[in-house]
Protein backbone atom coordinates (compact mmCIF):
# COMPACT_ATOMS: atom_id res chain seq x y z
CA UNK A 1 0.00 0.00 0.00
CA UNK A 2 1.40 3.19 -1.25
CA UNK A 3 1.02 5.97 1.96
CA UNK A 4 -1.23 8.77 1.18
CA UNK A 5 1.49 11.24 3.39
CA UNK A 6 5.24 9.42 3.43
CA UNK A 7 7.79 11.36 5.93
CA UNK A 8 11.40 10.27 5.77
CA UNK A 9 14.78 11.70 7.60
CA UNK A 10 13.49 15.36 7.79
CA UNK A 11 15.25 18.28 9.91
CA UNK A 12 14.05 21.41 9.67
CA UNK A 13 14.34 24.75 11.79
CA UNK A 14 14.19 28.80 11.21
CA UNK A 15 17.34 30.50 10.57
CA UNK A 16 19.96 28.72 13.00
CA UNK A 17 17.44 26.83 15.52
CA UNK A 18 16.96 23.56 14.42
CA UNK A 19 13.41 22.19 15.51
CA UNK A 20 13.15 18.90 13.58
CA UNK A 21 15.24 15.87 13.76
CA UNK A 22 15.49 13.00 11.44
CA UNK A 23 11.62 12.86 11.69
CA UNK A 24 10.08 9.61 9.90
CA UNK A 25 6.24 8.55 9.58
CA UNK A 26 3.53 7.76 7.53
CA UNK A 27 0.35 8.29 7.16
CA UNK A 28 -1.79 5.21 5.11
CA UNK A 29 -5.03 5.87 3.13
CA UNK A 30 -8.19 6.17 5.10
CA UNK A 31 -5.96 6.37 8.79
CA UNK A 32 -5.81 8.76 11.26
CA UNK A 33 -2.52 9.35 12.25
CA UNK A 34 -1.59 11.46 15.32
CA UNK A 35 1.52 13.49 16.10
CA UNK A 36 1.67 14.09 19.85
CA UNK A 37 4.35 16.01 22.39
CA UNK A 38 4.47 18.85 24.70
CA UNK A 39 4.65 22.75 23.41
CA UNK A 40 7.92 23.32 21.82
CA UNK A 41 8.33 19.50 20.76
CA UNK A 42 8.01 20.91 16.51
CA UNK A 43 4.11 19.00 15.74
CA UNK A 44 3.39 22.90 14.29
CA UNK A 45 6.50 23.09 12.38
CA UNK A 46 6.06 19.16 10.98
CA UNK A 47 2.61 20.27 9.94
CA UNK A 48 4.03 23.65 8.23
CA UNK A 49 6.90 21.11 6.54
CA UNK A 50 4.12 18.62 5.20
CA UNK A 51 1.45 21.57 4.14
CA UNK A 52 4.12 23.37 1.82
CA UNK A 53 4.38 26.31 4.35
CA UNK A 54 7.59 25.59 5.65
CA UNK A 55 10.81 24.12 3.97
CA UNK A 56 12.39 20.61 5.47
CA UNK A 57 16.46 21.28 5.28
CA UNK A 58 16.79 17.58 4.75
CA UNK A 59 14.78 14.73 3.91
CA UNK A 60 11.70 14.28 1.82
CA UNK A 61 8.15 14.51 2.01
CA UNK A 62 5.40 13.53 -0.27
CA UNK A 63 2.08 14.24 -0.34
CA UNK A 64 -0.80 12.71 -2.00
CA UNK A 65 2.00 12.24 -4.46
CA UNK A 66 2.99 15.55 -4.68
CA UNK A 67 6.50 16.19 -3.11
CA UNK A 68 6.34 18.92 -0.46
CA UNK A 69 8.92 21.62 -1.00
CA UNK A 70 9.26 21.79 -4.28
CA UNK A 71 5.83 22.16 -5.47
CA UNK A 72 3.68 24.99 -4.33
CA UNK A 73 1.07 25.11 -1.80
CA UNK A 74 -1.37 26.04 -4.23
CA UNK A 75 -0.40 22.71 -6.32
CA UNK A 76 -0.82 20.75 -3.01
CA UNK A 77 -4.16 21.82 -2.03
CA UNK A 78 -5.01 20.84 -5.92
CA UNK A 79 -3.93 17.67 -4.98
CA UNK A 80 -5.75 17.07 -2.28
CA UNK A 81 -3.46 18.09 0.26
CA UNK A 82 -5.64 20.40 3.22
CA UNK A 83 -4.33 22.63 6.15
CA UNK A 84 -6.59 23.39 9.17
CA UNK A 85 -4.02 25.90 11.15
CA UNK A 86 -4.27 26.02 14.51
CA UNK A 87 -6.43 28.90 15.90
CA UNK A 88 -8.77 27.97 12.77
CA UNK A 89 -8.50 31.61 11.02
CA UNK A 90 -11.50 32.49 9.76
CA UNK A 91 -13.05 35.23 7.75
CA UNK A 92 -14.65 37.36 10.75
CA UNK A 93 -16.59 39.63 8.82
CA UNK A 94 -17.76 36.79 5.91
CA UNK A 95 -20.78 34.90 6.58
CA UNK A 96 -20.36 31.17 7.33
CA UNK A 97 -21.67 30.23 3.76
CA UNK A 98 -19.54 33.31 2.35
CA UNK A 99 -16.72 31.58 4.11
CA UNK A 100 -17.54 28.01 2.53
CA UNK A 101 -17.47 29.50 -0.29
CA UNK A 102 -14.07 30.87 -0.39
CA UNK A 103 -12.72 27.07 1.01
CA UNK A 104 -14.59 25.81 -2.54
CA UNK A 105 -11.72 27.81 -4.74
CA UNK A 106 -10.50 24.71 -6.29
CA UNK A 107 -13.32 22.99 -6.28
CA UNK A 108 -15.90 22.51 -9.90
CA UNK A 109 -18.70 24.79 -9.82
CA UNK A 110 -20.68 21.56 -10.46
CA UNK A 111 -19.27 19.86 -7.19
CA UNK A 112 -19.45 22.79 -5.11
CA UNK A 113 -22.86 22.39 -3.59
CA UNK A 114 -22.78 18.45 -3.14
CA UNK A 115 -19.55 19.05 -1.01
CA UNK A 116 -21.54 22.27 0.96
CA UNK A 117 -24.27 19.63 1.41
CA UNK A 118 -21.86 17.33 3.20
CA UNK A 119 -20.05 19.71 5.59
CA UNK A 120 -23.77 21.12 6.53
CA UNK A 121 -24.77 17.47 7.02
CA UNK A 122 -21.31 17.29 9.08
CA UNK A 123 -21.72 20.38 11.27
CA UNK A 124 -25.59 20.95 11.81
CA UNK A 125 -24.83 24.30 13.91
CA UNK A 126 -23.50 25.83 10.48
CA UNK A 127 -26.54 25.09 9.00
CA UNK A 128 -28.36 27.16 10.94
CA UNK A 129 -25.57 29.93 10.97
CA UNK A 130 -25.38 30.20 7.15
CA UNK A 131 -26.31 34.13 7.30
CA UNK A 132 -24.20 35.12 10.55
CA UNK A 133 -20.26 36.76 10.29
CA UNK A 134 -18.33 34.47 11.57
CA UNK A 135 -16.14 35.89 14.20
CA UNK A 136 -19.40 36.17 15.95
CA UNK A 137 -19.76 32.75 16.74
CA UNK A 138 -18.03 30.75 19.31
CA UNK A 139 -14.76 29.22 19.32
CA UNK A 140 -16.11 25.75 19.23
CA UNK A 141 -18.29 26.75 15.95
CA UNK A 142 -15.64 28.66 14.26
CA UNK A 143 -13.68 25.57 14.43
CA UNK A 144 -16.44 23.49 12.97
CA UNK A 145 -16.28 26.07 10.38
CA UNK A 146 -12.48 25.66 9.60
CA UNK A 147 -12.85 22.00 9.24
CA UNK A 148 -15.82 22.57 7.35
CA UNK A 149 -14.25 25.19 4.92
CA UNK A 150 -11.04 22.65 4.50
CA UNK A 151 -13.55 20.27 3.60
CA UNK A 152 -14.87 22.08 1.13
CA UNK A 153 -11.81 21.73 -1.15
CA UNK A 154 -12.29 17.69 -1.45
CA UNK A 155 -9.28 17.02 0.70
CA UNK A 156 -7.48 13.59 0.07
CA UNK A 157 -5.07 14.01 3.05
CA UNK A 158 -6.68 16.68 5.71
CA UNK A 159 -3.95 18.25 8.20
CA UNK A 160 -5.65 19.24 11.50
CA UNK A 161 -3.30 21.50 13.82
CA UNK A 162 -4.45 21.66 17.40
CA UNK A 163 -8.54 21.04 16.33
CA UNK A 164 -9.67 20.94 19.85
CA UNK A 165 -7.55 23.59 21.30
CA UNK A 166 -9.60 26.01 24.16
CA UNK A 167 -12.49 24.15 23.47
CA UNK A 168 -15.23 22.72 25.64
CA UNK A 169 -15.31 19.00 26.80
CA UNK A 170 -19.06 18.51 24.51
CA UNK A 171 -17.78 20.15 21.37
CA UNK A 172 -14.39 18.15 21.96
CA UNK A 173 -16.52 15.30 21.56
CA UNK A 174 -18.49 16.82 18.74
CA UNK A 175 -15.04 17.54 16.68
CA UNK A 176 -13.99 13.93 17.50
CA UNK A 177 -17.35 12.25 16.35
CA UNK A 178 -16.75 14.26 12.78
CA UNK A 179 -13.42 12.82 12.25
CA UNK A 180 -14.51 9.35 13.07
CA UNK A 181 -17.41 10.26 9.98
CA UNK A 182 -14.48 11.68 7.98
CA UNK A 183 -12.53 8.65 8.48
CA UNK A 184 -15.14 6.32 7.53
CA UNK A 185 -15.71 8.54 4.22
CA UNK A 186 -11.98 6.86 3.61
CA UNK A 187 -10.32 10.46 4.15
CA UNK A 188 -6.53 10.48 5.74
CA UNK A 189 -5.98 12.93 8.41
CA UNK A 190 -2.76 13.46 10.32
CA UNK A 191 -3.78 15.11 13.52
CA UNK A 192 -1.56 17.54 15.82
CA UNK A 193 -3.05 17.40 19.40
CA UNK A 194 -1.22 18.40 22.91
CA UNK A 195 -4.65 16.06 24.13
CA UNK A 196 -3.67 13.05 23.82
CA UNK A 197 -6.40 11.35 25.32
CA UNK A 198 -8.23 12.83 22.07
CA UNK A 199 -5.55 12.25 19.58
CA UNK A 200 -4.31 8.49 21.13
CA UNK A 201 -8.66 7.75 20.62
CA UNK A 202 -9.21 8.44 17.42
CA UNK A 203 -6.03 7.75 15.74
CA UNK A 204 -4.89 4.19 14.15
CA UNK A 205 -1.47 4.87 14.44
CA UNK A 206 0.81 7.68 16.47
CA UNK A 207 3.73 9.04 16.92
CA UNK A 208 4.90 11.08 20.10
CA UNK A 209 7.56 13.88 19.03
CA UNK A 210 10.15 15.41 21.87
CA UNK A 211 12.95 18.12 20.92
CA UNK A 212 11.87 17.08 17.43
CA UNK A 213 12.54 13.57 17.65
CA UNK A 214 10.38 10.78 17.03
CA UNK A 215 10.50 8.79 20.38
CA UNK A 216 7.62 6.45 20.71
CA UNK A 217 5.50 4.91 18.06
CA UNK A 218 2.89 2.77 18.02
CA UNK A 219 -0.82 2.03 17.57
CA UNK A 220 -3.18 4.61 19.38
CA UNK A 221 -4.12 2.15 22.46
CA UNK A 222 -0.62 0.73 22.89
CA UNK A 223 0.64 4.86 22.87
CA UNK A 224 -1.86 5.77 25.65
CA UNK A 225 -0.16 2.60 27.54
CA UNK A 226 2.92 3.79 26.87
CA UNK A 227 5.15 4.71 30.18
CA UNK A 228 6.71 7.51 28.38
CA UNK A 229 3.35 9.19 27.34
CA UNK A 230 1.70 8.68 30.34
CA UNK A 231 4.42 10.14 32.03
CA UNK A 232 5.38 13.17 30.46
CA UNK A 233 1.81 13.93 28.90
CA UNK A 234 -1.01 12.14 30.56
CA UNK A 235 0.00 12.87 34.12
CA UNK A 236 0.13 9.24 34.89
Amino acid sequence: MTPILDVRGVYAGYGEAAVLHDVSFKVDPGQIVALIGANGAGKTTMMHVVSGVHRASAGSVVAAGVVAGKASQRSLVSAGVVLVPEGRHVFGPLTVDENLLLGAYTTPRVAWQARREFVLDLFPRLKERLTQAAGTMSGGEQQMLAIGRALMVEPKLLLLDEPTLGLAPLIVDLIADAMRKLRATGLSMLLVEQNAFVALGLADAGYLLENGRVTASGDGKSLVNDERVKAAYLGR
